[in-house]
């Protein structure tokens, strides 16, 4: 269950930055590239090392 917690928050954020983004042209500098990326390769991880 802890897994899918973290998974919303992380797909939350994610959509979060892009929204932000795309509908109130906020910058993207590359280190939040870098993150948002760490985000959503986090994600799969999660979703591939889980057991249920």
């Amino acid at each position: 269950m802890a897994w899918f917690v973290l998974m919303l928050a992380g797909v939350l954020e994610v959509v979060s930055a892009i929204g932000g983004v795309v509908l109130f042209d906020e910058a993207m500098p590359p280190l939040r590239v870098v993150f948002v990326a760490l985000l959503v390769v986090s994600i799969v991880g999660l979703k591939q090392t889980s057991t249920a």
